[in-house]
């Protein structure tokens, strides 16, 4: 069962859409877990924002911004705690509007930790441009993704795959 939000998607039971201003919207379970945290450059300058939250065996990352050498350990820290045996971590990377390599590292990281404890990893709603990047360096068959978080959640928590589910497809034809 899903419920709409006033955006019109559709989320997972229990889920609702929430407001942090001036800047994001995101997902959230009742009750949840969160923790909200920005990493900034030398200035002082939010080069990367992200909000996660937890709901059972589910983790919902949203990431708004750039994700590279400087902020990635700071997103890692943050996702640490959520990485524990079973769980599954949806990436909304809708907002992200950088991925250096050391982004793709931890990308696969995680992807590596959340398989070895019986959990998963989705990307969602992941950029043309970061879908192009993960097909030239061979991941986008290891790192799944799914076209929104619904639809990342509900593949992560059956064992499914968007590719395999034209449907859900982010991948261009």
């Amino acid at each position: 069962m899903s419920t709409p939000d006033p955006g019109g998607t559709h989320l997972p039971e229990g889920f609702r859409m929430c407001v942090s201003f001036p800047f994001t919207r995101f997902t959230c379970g009742h009750p949840p877990q969160s923790s909200r945290v920005v990493a900034g450059d030398a200035a002082g300058m939010p080069l990367l924002r992200w909000d996660v939250r937890s709901h059972g065996r589910l983790v919902v990352a949203v990431v708004d911004g750039e994700l590279d050498l400087a902020t990635t350990p700071s997103l890692a820290d943050g996702l640490s705690p959520g990485l524990t045996a079973g769980n599954h971590v949806v990436l909304d990377v809708a907002r992200m509007t950088f991925c250096s390599a050391a982004g793709l590292d931890l990308f696969v990281t995680l992807h590596r930790r959340t398989e070895t404890t019986g959990g998963s990893l989705r990307l969602a709603a992941p950029s043309a441009a970061l879908r192009r990047v993960l097909g030239l360096v061979a991941l986008d068959n290891v790192l799944l993704t799914a076209p929104d978080v619904t639809s990342a959640a509900r593949l992560a928590l059956t064992g499914r795959n968007a590719a395999a589910e034209p449907s859900l497809s982010t991948r261009s034809r």
